[in-house]
């Protein structure tokens, strides 16, 4: 089986496993530790994904390919949460501490993205905790040698909630839909600005869209994190930012301050702003809508968003 959203991975039915550099796994595991540090503090504390992890990664001392990896794994089993949940199942006879869980969904995650097998195992077993490697261990290799599993379902195997899965089918049809799904579940390379700052693309496209001049007045309504309107502050146009929540003007005020951008923040309702009508030249309104358009970026979101 080759899986519809990764590198080919395990062929299943006993393949034997790839001799493994022995310093260079126990190099592996500090990624593959902070990993599932960062998964747990996404699935049991409520952090989110996007946030936790760069924040984890200025803070760590690993390299540019360890990082890389980090963000890998942990998006990586974020996003692939339940169908790493329906190849790990069959092999417990009861469901362990949940740091164990996590550690088989980290494990199980590399196996399928083509990882060779003995070092995926045994840096994913440096990295669990002491009381559980030997269950991960097993079960690691227990998956290595079986056959893959015979999803149950289109959400089961892309990893989606039912209910997203039969929206999309509903509103594209089923073979849109599940090229959509598919294309949702890559990452997309974010494009880095001139001023320093990493954006989605159809964030800049926005900017680009807006078309504002040098002097220009222009209010950004719904502006955090505060991409779109240093973007348009880097044009020369005058920006006011306004956010409902506080928290979420403060996002803007930091990336504002950290990029030297002329953005004066606000905290502002949308539906009823406390700005003069006419007195801005243009105004963008990105409203707060489901979220399903940027799965792609945001790993955890489908876990998160509800029907509605």
């Amino acid at each position: 089986m080759s899986r519809p959203n990764q590198p080919p991975h395990r062929s299943g039915g006993g393949r034997r496993s790839e001799p493994v550099d022995r310093g260079a796994a126990a190099a592996g595991v500090a990624p593959r530790r902070l990993a599932l540090d960062l998964l747990g503090r996404i699935e049991e504390d409520g952090a989110w994904a996007n946030l936790v992890v760069p924040r984890a990664l200025d803070r760590c001392d690993l390299g540019d390919a360890d990082r890389r990896l980090v963000t890998e794994l942990t998006y990586g089993a974020v996003r692939q949460r339940r169908r790493l949940a329906a190849i790990v199942d069959p092999f417990l006879d009861r469901r362990p501490a949940e740091v164990a869980v996590r550690a088989l969904h980290l494990g199980a995650y590399q196996l399928e993205a083509g990882f060779p097998d003995h070092a995926a195992v045994s840096t994913t077993v440096g990295a669990a905790p002491k009381k559980w490697r030997g269950l991960v261990n097993a079960v690691l290799r227990n998956i290595v040698r079986s056959d893959p599993p015979r999803w149950r379902s289109p959400g089961e195997e892309l990893s989606y909630p039912d209910w997203i899965v039969d929206r999309l089918t509903a509103d594209l049809g089923p073979e849109a839909a599940h090229d959509a799904l598919i294309a949702m579940n890559q990452p997309v390379a974010p494009t880095k600005r001139a001023d320093g700052y990493t954006q989605d693309r159809a964030s800049t496209w926005v900017v680009e869209a807006v078309g504002a001049g040098p002097g220009e007045l222009v209010i950004d309504v719904c502006a955090a994190p505060g991409g779109k309107a240093t973007g348009l502050a880097a044009t020369g146009a005058t920006v006011i930012a306004g956010d409902l929540l506080a928290h979420r003007a403060k996002l803007v005020v930091d990336n504002a301050d950290r990029l030297h951008s002329a953005v004066h923040a606000v905290r502002a309702d949308g539906t009823a702003t406390p700005f003069r009508p006419g007195s801005a030249r243009r105004v963008l309104v990105d409203a707060p809508c489901s979220g399903l358009g940027v799965m792609h970026r945001r790993a955890d979101l489908r876990w998160r968003v509800e029907p509605g």
